[in-house]
Parts: structure tokens; C-alpha cells; sequence
């Protein structure tokens, strides 16, 4: 029935379109009012048109609502038509009418919850809330939030505001400011954290005056806020009472002005303040509190006393003489010392003089029993209790009415260690002379002696036993000769090897026949260097100014001598480090004829090897990895009939060395050598001394006179001895070959505007 009526009324509509005699005729549904929570589709309600001469399946509307509001109150002006073509719009002479239907609204109570103001701790999660409502059911509610954030607040960590704007549209009116349908409303919420701050210093302070007798007053302090929510900054506020009578004279803190402002500190950093006035002695106070971030105060005071805590400063004549009849006793004073002692607070005539920090230890007393020597503490004491002292002696002669004094002294090897069997001497002008030798820990006493006022401390003999010197003190010395090291305090002395205040090839020549020959070493007399005191030598100039002798009136009580053995460079001064064992491990492998000596370290420069060949009808031969080893660092002790090779060179050495021989057999019975532990111990050795250079010299030293001169190719070469005058030397290729002694000669060598000066040491 359905498809039947389809085709009935397109055939209908069909009829109607080929006829332009029919129009379409339709009448709208009177006008309607209803109520916003009534549906205006509804036609039932608002009506249905009426249309002639065609059905009611085509008539449709198109409501327009411009004129109604958000909640859907005000005119639908409802547009009927007659959709002829069906094409769900509307054309151009299609019928149409037009039906006002007024939508009125409800009066509601509109209730609206608004969330609680709430206080949170700074690990919890803090919610979002929003209002709730009850409404009519033709309102439209919505609701819109800013939030503001207060970090710094006096009674929370920080606080949020948030502003809730709820707004009913059906009765909002956007241009009018009392318009009704807005409600609005402010949560409040706070974190919190209650513990304080802790203040690191409150206990009481002392500051020192300066020599005016007042102080920069200056106070500083900490504060750190360890809870589990601390606070990035911490605000100050400082109050100082000056003297300590109530007043408030200086104030300081984040809300003060200008220099008194304090900006807010860290957590855990310091804060400090200087007043602007320097204090006199007095005791005052502080108030120091100090807040977080979350409106924590934590206070305390403190106790500042700016004070005489200066030590009067002495001046004392450091040594006087005295004599005496025996037969009384003299009595001393320390302030007959006295030589214009001050103090910054107390007056010279206050000041107090004792022998001890007891101000009332003032005397002292010799006679026989302690005649000589008097060595005095004299400490000055100012009103406030600050004492200092200083040490002075007295030398009270007797001049032979006592005949009981001592006198002592000590006498150290150049490195520290006490030096035994030194042979002391205390010498008058008339000629008396009395010995004393020096004990293992190199004290040395004359005893029961008069004290005379003309008596003369020497040294008549340093000591009879020997340092050490070996290949090492060689290289040191051959080092400093060439230019590339320095000396240092009494490496000075021991560098000048025979005596002469000179320090030259004629000490190295010297020093080489004294490691080769013991028994030359032993039997010389000047071996020590003997002087009194322990100055510091800056160059073998300062040799001469030592004292080798001091008389017992200049003394003062101290009699130190200092002995330096000649030739024992490396041992010369004391040494911080790890004592260095020269030995080198090696070992001895026979082979027939031959005699293999394979040394462990092959890193050395500088080698001597002692060796004993038995009986032979020839000489024996030596050999390293290079051929045969040159005279040059050959030697043979006829007396002990002992072969030595020393050598000091720049180079490593070869790792064997071979000797050959008849001999029934050969025996290695020393080994010493420089490696470069050496210049850990020694710092003079150090490579920041060598000057960075083009051309290189080798052999250095030569003992032929011939040097050759690496890298080929340079341009002129000019020879100088060590005097400035010009030497002959001959040139082939890259050879430079020197005719004179055993000298330093000073070399030039030229290449286009590089200039390079080498030292040359040649020993015959």
C-alpha cells in the first residue's frame, strides 16, 4: 500500500509540475506560546499548516532563532514551505507561510556549593575543586577559574586564590554590569610548614682590636632550613645594641633601605655585616631572627665583646754581657732588657715584665754555680692579660774568679744528622787551646771551664769518617758545569770539590779520580767544609763570608757549626724524600772467556762498575752492545788492582757489557748509577731548567776535543773559552774539533737568524 501511494503522488506531483495553471496554497498554524522546558518540535503543541492541493509529507520549516537567547527563551519565527522538488530547501515559488511561537521562561531557585578554603602540608597533593549547582531545568550554568599563586605569605609556605565566576546564561546580560545570573567566589588555600629555620651561631663572640685599640665590627652568621620542604630563601633581620644598654643602634634587614638592606639569603648560605663605625672595647649585643619562606621565625642573640686581644709586641736587646766577683751574686731584671716595648691599648708605663706568663716572676740570680750562659724568656703583659715574649741571653763572665762554667754546642752534617768525631777547639789569643769531640748525636762540651771573654769556637777537624760519592754526584756536577741544572743552598760547597771557591772541570776531574780511588778520597784534609751557623748559600761567592771560627762574646749562646762534605752533591742538603739506594742490580754470567754483565735497569745516566780480574798474562777487554768501550771510561787502580768504568752521559746506556779475559776469574763487586728516580730526590736535575733548542751536541763532555753538531746544516760556528777570548777549532761537516785544556768553551751556532748557544766541556 505504501509503494501504491508513492507512485500516486509522484504521478500526482507530476501532473502539478506539467501544469502552470495550479499554485500552491498553504496556511500556517496560529501563533503559539509555550515554555522553555516545552519542546518546540513538538507539533502537537505548536501546531501543523495547512496545505491545498498537496500532501502533508512535503510541507517542512526552518526555525529562526536570532531572536532567542543561550536557554532558548524569546521569538522562533517558524518558516513553512511547500518542498515541491524535494530537495529538503527552499525555492523560489514554492508556497510559504510563517509562525511566531514565543518561548517564555521559568522562574528557579538556583543553589550553588562552593568548595571549602583549605590548608595542605607541602608533600600533600593539593585537589581541583570545582562549585556544584541545583538549578531549574532551563538554565545553563557554566563557571570559569583564575588562580593566584602568593609565594610569599606571612602565615603559610604560599597561598592559592582561587576566583570561581559561575554564570547562568538564561538570564546572563554580557553589557550590563548588574546584570543578574553571576555569582562569584574566592577559595583560599595554604601550605604549610611549621618547623623553623635553625641559626647556626648564637653563642657569644670576641673580636680583636686593631692597633688604634677599636675593631672593624663585623658579625656574620648562617641559617639552614633542613625540613623536608625548606625554603630556597631565608630573610634576615639583624639588630645591634652597642654597649649594651638597650638602644638599638643599628638595624639591618630585607625591608630596611640603602646600606642597611640585607637581600635574602640562600638556604645555607651566609649573611654579614660590617657597621659603618669602627667599635671601641666594650661588650654589646645582637638579635638575630631569621624567617622561611613559609612565615617560620626563628630567633637568638648573641654576645659580641670587641677586645684587647692583641699581644703587646716586645723589643728586647737580644744579648748582653755581664762579669762578676764570685764572691756575689748578680741580680737580673727582665726589664734591664727592655728596648721600647708597646702595646695598642696599654700604656708603656703599665706594661709588665716577667720571665714567665706569671707577671710576678721578675728575678733571677747567677754566681758560680751558673756562670756563662743565661738564656731568658722576657714576656710583656699588657692591662687585658695578652702577653708575648721574646728570647734573649745574657753572657755573665766570671773572667777565672769561678773556674765551674760549661759550654756546649752542636755541629750537623749539611743534610741534618749529627755529625760524631768532630774535632772541636776553644782557642785564646795567648795560645790555650782546649779539645772537645763530638758525640753520635753531635753535641760536643768543654766542662768546668772559666769563662773568658776572648775565647775562640772552631772547628780543627770536621770529622774522620767519609760521605758517600759516587756516579750520581758526578752527573749532578758535569750537569751544572754544561748549563742545564743549578745548585741549591749546600750543594754550593760540595760542588767545589778541591777547596779553590771555584766550581769547574777541575772539580769534576778531581771528583772522578776520588770515586776511583778511595784511599786518594781518605787521606784528603779539606774533604769537610766546617762553619758556624746554618745560613743558606745563594752561589759559591757566599762561601767566603761564612764564619769558620766565632768568638764566644758574639756567640750568643747558640753554637751551631754546619759541615759540608765536598763532592757529595746529592747528599749535600736535607731531603724530603724516600732515601735513594744508588745500587744498581745486575747479573754476572761466564761464558769461556767471556764475562756478561746484564744489568736489570738500562735507564741510567750515569754507571760505574767495580771490577776484580784475577791474574792474567794480558789485559782484559770490554765490550757493550756497541763495540768496545772507549779508555776514556776506563780505569785501573794499581794499588787495589781494580778496573772501573764509570760513565756519565746523556744517553741510556747499553744493557751488557762484556768482559774478556783469561783471567781464571772476574768478580763484579760494586754497581752505582744515576737513574732517572734521581730526579725525584733531587730537584735540580729537573728538565723545566733545560731551555728548549734546535741543535743538539754529542759527546757532551768530549774527550777527544771532537763534537759533533745535530741537525746537519748550519750556517757558522764561533768558539769562546769561558773568558770570552776566541779559540781555534776546525770544521768538517758537522764535526767540530776544539785544540785546547780541558775547559768550558762557549759555542755559537748560527742558521739564518737562529742563534744557539751550547757550552762544551772538553776533558783531557
Amino acid at each position: 500500500m505504501i509503494a501504491t501511494l508513492h507512485r500516486t503522488t509522484l504521478s500526482f506531483l507530476f501532473l502539478l509540475a506539467s501544469s502552470s495553471v495550479l499554485k500552491a496554497s498553504i496556511y500556517c498554524p496560529a501563533d503559539k506560546t509555550i515554555y522553555c522546558h516545552d519542546n518546540k518540535n513538538d507539533l502537537n503543541l505548536t501546531g501543523r499548516p495547512t496545505a491545498i492541493g498537496y500532501p502533508s509529507a512535503i510541507v517542512k520549516y526552518i526555525d529562526n532563532t536570532s531572536q532567542t537567547n543561550s536557554c532558548g527563551i524569546g521569538l522562533v519565527s517558524r518558516f513553512w514551505y511547500v518542498d515541491i522538488n524535494q530537495n529538503n530547501a527552499y525555492d523560489t515559488g514554492e508556497g510559504n507561510c510563517t509562525q511566531k511561537i514565543t518561548v517564555l521562561g521559568t522562574n528557579s531557585n538556583i543553589i550553588i556549593t562552593w568548595p571549602d578554603n583549605k590548608e595542605y602540608t607541602c608533600k600533600e597533593e593539593i585537589s581541583y575543586e570545582m562549585p556544584t549547582w541545583t538549578t531549574g531545568s532551563c538554565d545553563v550554568m557554566g563557571v570559569s577559574v583564575d588562580s593566584l599563586v602568593f609565594n610569599l605569605a606571612p602565615d603559610a609556605c604560599y597561598k592559592i586564590m582561587r576566583k570561581f565566576r559561575v554564570i547562568n546564561w538564561c538570564t546572563y546580560q554580557p553589557n550590563n554590569p548588574n546584570s543578574p545570573g553571576v555569582w562569584e567566589y574566592t577559595q583560599l588555600i595554604k601550605v604549610i610548614e611549621k618547623t623553623p629555620p635553625v641559626i647556626a651561631e648564637c653563642a657569644p663572640k670576641v673580636i680583636g682590636v686593631d692597633g688604634d685599640c677599636k675593631a672593624n665590627f663585623t658579625i656574620e652568621n648562617m641559617a639552614t632550613d633542613a625540613t623536608e620542604c625548606s625554603s630556597e630563601l631565608l630573610f634576615w633581620t639583624v639588630e645591634i645594641d652597642l654597649w649594651g644598654n638597650g638602644d638599638k643602634d643599628y638595624v639591618y634587614g630585607h625591608l630596611e633601605k640603602g646600606i642597611f638592606k640585607l637581600a635574602a639569603a640562600k638556604n645555607g648560605e651566609k649573611v654579614s655585616i660590617t657597621l659603618p663605625e669602627r667599635v671601641a672595647v666594650g661588650r654589646h649585643k645582637v638579635y638575630w631572627s631569621v624567617k622561611d619562606q613559609c612565615g617560620n621565625i626563628k630567633t637568638c642573640s648573641t654576645i659580641v665583646e670587641t677586645k684587647d686581644t692583641k699581644a703587646p709586641t716586645p723589643y728586647m736587646i737580644p744579648f748582653l754581657t755581664t762579669a762578676f766577683e764570685g764572691s756575689d751574686t748578680l741580680v737580673i731584671k727582665p726589664k734591664c732588657f727592655e728596648r721600647g716595648s708597646n702595646d695598642n691599648c696599654t700604656q708603656a708605663k703599665y706594661l709588665r715584665y716577667s720571665f714567665s706568663p706569671n707577671v710576678n716572676d721578675t728575678c733571677r740570680y747567677i754566681s758560680c754555680d751558673n756562670a756563662g750562659f743565661q738564656f731568658y724568656e722576657i714576656y710583656v703583659t699588657d692591662l687585658a692579660g695578652n702577653s708575648d715574649f721574646v728570647e734573649v741571653f745574657m753572657l755573665a763572665f766570671d773572667n777565672g774568679s769561678c773556674n765551674s762554667g760549661n759550654l756546649r754546642g752542636n755541629i750537623l752534617s749539611s743534610n741534618g744528622v749529627p755529625l760524631q768525631g768532630a774535632s772541636m777547639k776553644l782557642s785564646r789569643p795567648t795560645g790555650d787551646e782546649i779539645m772537645s769531640a763530638s758525640l753520635s748525636d753531635g753535641t760536643f762540651e768543654w766542662d768546668n771551664i772559666s769563662i773568658y771573654q776572648d775565647y775562640l769556637i772552631s772547628a780543627d777537624r770536621a770529622s774522620s769518617t767519609d760521605q758517600s760519592i759516587d756516579i750520581g754526584d758526578l752527573k749532578m756536577l758535569q750537569d751544572y758545569i754544561l748549563g742545564k741544572t743549578t745548585l741549591s743552598n749546600y750543594q754550593w760547597i760540595a760542588a767545589d770539590v778541591n777547596g779553590d771557591s771555584k766550581i769547574n772541570v777541575a772539580d769534576l776531574q778531581f771528583l772522578k779520580k776520588m770515586i776511583v780511588y778511595p784511599s786518594l778520597n781518605s787521606m784528603r784534609s779539606n774533604k769537610w767544609f766546617t762553619f758556624y751557623g746554618n745560613d743558606s748559600i745563594y752561589s759559591v761567592l757566599d762561601i767566603a763570608a761564612l764564619k769558620t771560627a766565632i768568638p764566644i762574646i758574639t756567640s750568643a749562646g747558640n753554637h751551631l757549626f754546619t759541615a759540608v762534605y765536598r763532592g757529595d752533591i746529592s747528599g749535600a742538603n736535607p731531603s724530603v724524600d724516600e732515601v735513594f739506594n744508588p745500587e744498581l742490580n745486575t747479573t754476572l754470567i761466564q761464558n769461556d772467556k767471556e764475562w756478561i754483565i746484564s744489568p736489570t735497569e738500562t735507564t741510567c745516566h750515569g754507571l760505574h762498575y767495580v771490577i776484580s780480574i784475577g791474574a792474567s798474562d794480558e789485559l782484559p777487554i770490554f765490550y757493550d752492545d756497541n763495540g768496545q768501550i772507549d779508555q776514556k771510561d776506563l780505569f785501573f787502580d794499581k794499588e787495589t788492582h781494580l778496573w772501573h768504568i764509570i760513565r756519565i752521559s746523556n744517553v741510556a746506556f747499553s744493557s751488557t757489557v762484556k768482559v774478556v779475559s783469561n783471567a781464571v776469574n772476574i768478580e763484579l763487586l760494586s754497581t752505582s748509577s744515576t737513574l732517572d728516580q734521581r730526579n725525584k730526590l733531587h730537584p735540580i736535575l729537573s728538565k723545566n731548567l733545560i731551555q728548549e733548542s734546535v741543535f743538539s751536541v754529542n759527546p757532551n763532555p768530549s774527550y777527544t776535543g771532537t763534537f759533533s753538531i745535530f741537525p746537519k746544516g748550519f750556517d757558522r760556528v764561533f768558539v769562546k773559552n769561558i773568558h770570552g777570548k776566541v779559540v781555534a777549532f776546525v770544521i768538517n761537516g758537522n764535526e767540530l774539533t776544539i785544540s785546547g785544556p780541558s775547559e768550558i768553551y762557549m759555542c755559537e751556532i748560527i742558521k739564518g737568524n737562529k742563534r744557539e748557544l751550547k757550552k762544551l766541556l772538553l776533558i783531557h
